[in-house]
C-alpha cells in the first residue's frame, strides 16, 4: 500500500499546535495534507502519463509558446517543458515564479503574457 499523500510522524509534528508554524501556515498544511490523496490519485497520475502530440503541434501552423518557471530549474515541469521545446525546435519563454506562478506572482506574470503575446 502507497503511503504517498499520508501524514508522516514529522509532518503530524508540524501541524500541531506546538509547532513552531504559524497558524496560518498549520491551517494551509493541514489543508494541502487533505487534499493530497485526491491529487495523486486523480490528478498527478493523468498529469504524469501526457504526451503531447508533437506531430500535430509542429504542423498546425499555430504559433506554439512553451513557457518555464524561473523558480523551477531542474524540477520535473521544467525539464518536460524544456523537452517538448526541443523536440519542437523552439526557445521557451520564462515566467516569473515556478509552475504556477500565475497564482504566486500573478502581476508579473499576466506582464510576461501579455509582452510574449504582443511579440508574436
Amino acid at each position: 500500500t502507497s503511503r504517498i499523500g499520508y501524514p508522516t510522524p514529522r509532518s503530524i509534528g508540524l501541524l500541531s499546535e506546538e509547532s513552531p508554524l504559524s497558524p496560518r501556515t498549520r491551517a494551509l498544511m493541514r489543508r494541502s495534507q487533505t487534499n493530497m490523496e485526491h491529487f495523486f490519485a486523480h490528478q498527478l497520475r493523468g498529469a504524469a502519463g501526457y504526451l503531447p502530440d508533437l506531430e500535430t503541434l509542429s504542423r498546425s501552423g499555430t504559433r506554439v509558446v512553451i513557457g518555464v518557471g524561473a523558480a523551477s530549474r531542474g524540477q520535473a515541469p521544467y525539464q518536460a517543458a524544456l523537452e517538448v521545446a526541443d523536440r519542437l525546435g523552439l526557445d521557451t519563454v520564462e515566467f516569473p515564479g515556478d509552475h504556477q506562478g500565475f497564482s504566486a506572482r500573478p502581476d508579473e506574470f499576466a506582464a510576461t503574457v501579455l509582452r510574449v503575446l504582443s511579440d508574436g
